[in-house]
C-alpha cells in the first residue's frame, strides 16, 4: 500500500501541474503549492518532508521564496471537496495529489471548473505577458516538478512521469498559437524525458486529449457536451500507464471523443 501511494503521489504532481493549475500567480509573488493528500500527515511524513528538500535544491526555501499549503482528508472521502476549495481560493500555483485515483479523479473534476488559459489569442493581439503565463503552466513547470523528483525516483529504479498535453500539440489552429506552441514543446519534453531514463525503468508519457468537457470550453450550442471526452476518461488514461506491464511503456497516447461533439 505504502509503495503505491509513493507511485501515486511522483505521477499525480506532475499531472496536475500541468491538468489543472488552480490560480496563474501574480508577478513578485511567492509561489505557492498546494498539496492534498487523502491520509494523514503521520503517514505520509516520509513524502510531505522530502517536498521541502527537493526544492531546496533547486533554491527554493520554504518560507522566504515559496509556500507549500498541505491539506490532508485523513481518510475522509467527504472532505475533499472542502479541502480543494480551500487550495483553489488560496490560488496556489500547481495543486500535487496524494491518495491514488479515486482522488486523483475527483480533484481533476472539481478544479478544472477554476482553469485559466491563454487558449483562444489572436497570436498578433496577443499579450506578451499570457504567452510568458501559458509557458509557465503548460512547459515548465511539468520540467521543474520532472527535475525535483527524478533522483528519488531513478534511486527506486521505478516510477512514472505523466503529462497531459492535447492533440493541439500534434495540429496548430487559429487563434492558439502560444497554446499549441506549449503542446508541442511539452511532446517533445516527454519524448526526450523517456530516452534519458527508460534504462532506470521510468515510464514517461504524454496523454493528448481531444474535446474534454471543462471550463475550458464555454458554452457553445454547436457542441452536445454529452459527447465530449470527460476528465474521468484521461483519469483512465493515466491508469492504463502506471498499470502496464514492466517491459513497455504506452509513451503517447490520443484521446478523442467517440463520437464527433459538433451538432
Amino acid at each position: 500500500m505504502k509503495k503505491a501511494a509513493v507511485s501515486s503521489f511522483l505521477v499525480v504532481a506532475v499531472l496536475l501541474a500541468v491538468a489543472v493549475i488552480a490560480v496563474a500567480q501574480q508577478p513578485k509573488k511567492i509561489p505557492r503549492i498546494g498539496y492534498l493528500s487523502g491520509y494523514d500527515p503521520a503517514t505520509e511524513s516520509t513524502l510531505s518532508e522530502a517536498i521541502p528538500l527537493a526544492l531546496r535544491k533547486l533554491g527554493y526555501i520554504e518560507g522566504p521564496n515559496i509556500a507549500v499549503e498541505y491539506r490532508y482528508a485523513k481518510g475522509k472521502v467527504d472532505r475533499f471537496p472542502e479541502l480543494a476549495a480551500e487550495l483553489v481560493r488560496l490560488k496556489v500555483d500547481i495543486i500535487m495529489v496524494s491518495g491514488g485515483l479515486a482522488l486523483v479523479q475527483f480533484v481533476m473534476r472539481f478544479v478544472m471548473r477554476f482553469v485559466m488559459s491563454a487558449r483562444s489569442c489572436n497570436h498578433t493581439k496577443g499579450d506578451i505577458d499570457d504567452w510568458d503565463r501559458t509557458f509557465r503552466v503548460n512547459l515548465r513547470a511539468p520540467m521543474i516538478l520532472a527535475k525535483m523528483f527524478l533522483p528519488a525516483m531513478i534511486g527506486k529504479g521505478e516510477g512514472a512521469v505523466i503529462n497531459i498535453s492535447s492533440v493541439s500539440g500534434k495540429t496548430g489552429e487559429g487563434n492558439g498559437a502560444a497554446y499549441a506552441a506549449s503542446k508541442f514543446g511539452l511532446i517533445g519534453f516527454t519524448q526526450s524525458l523517456y530516452e534519458e531514463v527508460r534504462e532506470h525503468g521510468i515510464k514517461v508519457a504524454v496523454i493528448l486529449p481531444g474535446y474534454v468537457d471543462t471550463a475550458l470550453i464555454p458554452p457553445n450550442r454547436q457542441l452536445d457536451r454529452s459527447k465530449m471526452i470527460q476528465a474521468d476518461d484521461i483519469a483512465q488514461a493515466v491508469n492504463y500507464v502506471l498499470t502496464s506491464p514492466t517491459t513497455c511503456c504506452p509513451v503517447e497516447i490520443t484521446v478523442r471523443p467517440q463520437r464527433t461533439p459538433y451538432r
